[in-house]
């Protein structure tokens, strides 16, 4: 090999490195931020399974405008919309980059996109042109107009059963997912490790039970071809309410988002990337 060669070759590796370590970097920040706003999504929720009520819509955007209430909201609004954008970038590359298979490529670019709407709204935050009650908060506008489509109320009701599909599945491959796949647990020790598996087997079942919820409402409305039987992750929540030990259930869910933000913020740093 030639010094031009050998000089090209080392130029090469230093930049793959150099690009590994700034994705890595990014997806740390973004994981991280996620857990953040999970950690806001289960307080929401407790606050439901106390009162019947929320201080704000417990839904993604509605943790984001809870935190731009507080004081110096704007300063944390600006850090994880950073945060957010981070984490929706890195699933971006990873849905292009990486050598996987189609189900999870495309996972991860589904998750992008909602990610990067994310980000968005805390842009629309910061700049005081967001509105509490948008269309990321309430379906019914969004289904009533589907459902005036020719086979508007199937649709509806396909796209529930798609929801429920994916939330059973969601709880499902949070107990049988071998963590060390994606964790190098081995960094930490035995007890730790359990705790991390725990937590993100019930993260993940939580988030699974949300999304068959709303899949449920939204099968109703398909069948009923009523829009206000669908209903938003806030919505369905304060509907368990009247139910009997409707509280505590909902508590439950508010404490496996709990766990899904803390299981972040040991994925943030335990992440195999």
């Amino acid at each position: 090999m030639t010094t031009t060669q050998t000089v090209r070759s080392r130029t090469s590796a230093s930049t793959n490195i150099d690009d590994r370590t700034w994705v890595h970097s990014i997806a740390r920040v973004g994981i991280a931020s996620r857990g953040v706003v999970y950690l806001l999504l289960a307080y929401l929720a407790f606050d439901i399974a106390r009162h019947g009520n929320a201080p704000t819509q417990t839904s993604s955007t509605g943790a984001l405008q809870e935190i731009r209430a507080q004081s110096d909201g704007t300063a944390l609004v600006v850090v994880l919309a950073i945060g957010l954008g981070c984490y929706a970038l890195w699933r971006l590359l990873d849905a292009l980059t990486h050598k996987r298979g189609a189900t999870k490529r495309i996972s991860s670019l589904v998750i992008a996109v909602l990610y990067f709407g994310l980000c968005a709204q805390a842009v629309r935050l910061m700049s005081g042109q967001a509105s509490s009650n948008g269309a990321s908060s309430n379906p019914v506008p969004l289904v009533a107009k589907v459902l005036r489509w020719s086979g508007g109320p199937t649709i509806v009701e396909v796209a529930g059963a798609v929801l429920v599909g994916a939330g059973a599945a969601l709880a499902i491959w949070g107990i049988v997912h071998h963590f060390e796949k994606d964790l190098a647990l081995e960094r930490i020790g035995r007890r730790t490790q359990q705790l991390v598996k725990v937590l993100g087997g019930m993260g993940d079942a939580a988030r699974g039970f949300l999304i068959i919820l709303v899949g449920i409402y939204l099968i109703k409305a398909g069948a009923t071809s009523n829009p206000a039987q669908a209903k938003s992750v806030d919505e369905s929540l304060k509907a368990l309410v009247h139910h009997p030990y409707g509280a505590i259930v909902i508590g439950l869910v508010a404490l496996g988002l709990l766990c899904f933000a803390l299981s972040s913020f040991f994925d943030a740093r335990l992440r195999r990337l």
